[in-house]
């Protein structure tokens, strides 16, 4: 089953993708020959009064062929693609990612509308020795405040309790329906973030306990927070992609290719409905980040490509052009095997084993 949902989740996210060059293409006067859902051999195909649409072997992905987009089949037609303005060509292009990172907005915004599961707010073990336990917290208690701020999941309580610089913190709990105030003092460690860079973050050694809450959220409320998560998370990937690029973040632990996402989607389905729908949110927009980089072959290839023409004022010769490609596709096979080989040393073992 978890390999059916995986194929079924990243298919739909690559048909998105070209449903907006597709769409977009059509809004511009440029005839799309073919829009097939899936690749290799058709077993299906089906003819429409302006294109074909396939259904092909491989129900992993798909593509659209758009008339007159490589040199050689271009004739000077004004339907064909290479006969549109830069700027309606660069539209198309930019159409697949922006269709895929609208399409996260839309999943992030459902995730928070059909409801998010969180660890509840209860504590689940203490560490020894250390501030919690010194204070008098207890296991099976309920921690209500931090610093004045109600929370009532643990995600709630690790945001303030891990960015605070405060030597101490008041904490309110539930412990047999009577309410209780603490006052701690956190302790200071080194830690790696989300980055993979090492932070000093607070302490104070309690852990969650097994109970979840799921919060469901109003349609307004759901769109603030998905609009939210989302920005936080494009955020945080291109910091990431830049971090790589001056070389402070480890190439190796920062990519996840088919395999990594494979057994992060078994996980996915085995917590229910909204971590399959925020995993499909999550790399819906790695997607249309992913394409936008300046990569031959990529969109951001085909726009950085663009661009070139645009301060030139005529487009590169065919033999650069292939040139390029040729080169833009060996580093992305390079990439491809990497990324296999690294899933393989950090995820093989995991799914073999099960």
């Amino acid at each position: 089953m978890s390999v059916l949902i995986f194929i079924l989740i990243l298919g739909i996210l690559v048909v998105v993708h070209e449903l907006g060059h597709f769409l977009l293409a059509k809004a511009s006067g440029v005839k799309v020959e073919v829009f097939s859902i899936g690749f290799g051999p058709p077993l299906a195909k089906f003819k429409f009064r302006t294109f074909d649409l396939y259904i092909s072997l491989i129900l992993w992905g798909g593509y659209v062929k758009l008339a007159g987009f490589e040199h050689q089949e271009h004739q000077g037609k004004p339907w064909e693609f290479l006969s549109k303005p830069l700027g309606a060509r660069a539209k198309i292009i930019l159409a697949g990612p922006l269709f895929n990172y609208l399409f996260s907005w839309v999943l992030f915004c459902l995730v928070f509308f059909t409801g998010v599961e969180f660890p509840s707010n209860r504590v689940g073990k203490l560490k020894s020795g250390w501030p919690a336990e010194k204070a008098g917290i207890k296991e099976q208690d309920i921690i209500l405040e931090v610093e004045g701020k109600p929370t009532k999941t643990w995600q709630d309580i690790t945001e303030i309790v891990h960015n605070t610089n405060l030597r101490q913190m008041e904490v309110v709990v539930l412990r047999n329906g009577e309410k209780l105030r603490f006052t701690i003092t956190p302790k200071k460690e080194e830690v790696k973030d989300l980055l993979g860079r090492k932070r000093a973050f607070s302490f104070i050694g309690i852990y969650p306990s097994q109970e979840v809450v799921k919060l469901r959220y109003s349609p307004l409320k759901a769109v603030i927070k998905g609009s939210l998560s989302l920005l936080k998370l494009t955020f945080l990937t291109f910091k990431a992609l830049f971090y790589i690029i001056i070389g402070a973040l480890p190439f190796r632990e920062t990519l996840t290719g088919p395999l990594g996402i494979y057994y992060i989607t078994k996980q996915a389905v085995s917590w229910g409905l909204s971590s399959v729908l925020h995993l499909m949110a999550v790399l819906s927009m790695s997607l249309a980040i992913f394409n936008i980089l300046p990569l031959p072959v990529l969109d951001g290839g085909h726009l950085f490509l663009l661009g070139l023409e645009k301060i030139r004022r005529k487009p590169l010769s065919l033999k650069t052009e292939e040139i390029i490609t040729k080169i833009g596709m060996s580093f992305i096979f390079l990439l491809i095997f990497f990324v296999l080989y690294n899933d393989i040393v950090r995820f093989g073992s995991k799914i073999f084993s099960k």
